[in-house]
């Protein structure tokens, strides 16, 4: 952590400290769950009503739908977050990250950008490269990326926060949406031998049989559980959250079922925040 800290510090300056970020409409939240894929046709349909807040590994299953994020939030510390952003290479989509991120994330993305920092331990250090605004704001270690958006969205708008894709569930052989890195990993893989790769590293772990907000049978995990506890704590403080089409775990937002009743939840001032311009790439076409 404090490695990618200072490797990072060159890009971080007080005006993109995500303290700094307001947005003025409703904010959705596009993780990698299963149900994104559910909520896809809604998410293009209303997409000028909302900024859209997208995990790292949820971009590709939205550029598969030919919907282009306002924000990007990247928290992970190891090279293994490089792999969502194949093809994103000079991307000018905004970026939200985490000071303690991969470096280069940061240097991949040539939009605006957005730091915090996850308190992650009680450091002298870090308070004093905090006073001398060295490093960008705290923010809880919450621990999971899709937490984190959640945290982040609650503090940059007082208007509705939607997601979708934040389960911290599965059901056995899609334990992410449709063209995710983990999918897409799996694909390539596979083989006659070798079989559905992504089933097996379904049962590859302590899985505990659970019911979703549907009364369905999925699984989790134990740190996924966790996750899920921490999200509906967060929940709890009172604002307006709603998950669309969850077939997750969480507890606490209201699960919107229906475009109608999505339709009620949007205020009407509102209307065109969205629809930013094709900046998934920095080139032409």
């Amino acid at each position: 952590y404090f490695t990618n800290i200072f490797l990072n510090m060159p890009e971080f300056c007080e005006k993109n400290d995500i303290r700094n970020l307001v947005v003025d409409s409703p904010v959705f939240i596009a993780g990698a769950g299963e149900s994104l894929e559910s909520s896809l046709p809604l998410i293009k349909k209303y997409r000028r009503f909302f900024k859209i807040l997208a995990l790292d590994t949820a971009i590709k299953t939205l550029a598969g739908y030919g919907i282009t994020p306002d924000f990007i939030v990247a928290v992970e510390s190891q090279l293994y977050n490089i792999f969502d952003f194949i093809g994103f290479r000079y991307s000018k989509i905004p970026l939200i990250a985490d000071i303690t991120s991969y470096p280069l994330t940061s240097r991949i993305f040539k939009g605006k950008k957005y730091y915090f920092t996850s308190h992650f331990t009680n450091s002298e250090f870090l308070e004093k490269c905090r006073n001398l605004n060295l490093i960008p704001s705290f923010i809880p270690p919450l621990g999971s990326v899709g937490i984190t958006a959640l945290y982040i969205a609650l503090q940059i708008t007082d208007k509705p926060v939607f997601y979708s894709g934040l389960d911290f569930s599965f059901t056995p052989g899609k334990t992410h949406s449709k063209d995710s890195p983990s999918i897409i990993d799996c694909l390539i893989n596979m083989g006659r031998l070798s079989g559905d790769k992504n089933y097996a590293l379904s049962f590859s772990r302590d899985l505990i049989p659970v019911k979703n907000i549907k009364g369905e049978d999925v699984y989790t995990t134990s740190v996924l559980k966790s996750y899920s506890e921490t999200m509906s704590d967060l929940i709890a403080g009172g604002k307006s959250v709603y998950s669309l089409f969850s077939c997750g775990i969480t507890g606490n937002a209201n699960n919107i079922a229906d475009e109608e009743e999505f339709k009620k939840l949007i205020p009407a001032d509102t209307d065109k925040c969205g629809n930013p311009e094709n900046i998934l790439s920095g080139e032409e076409g």
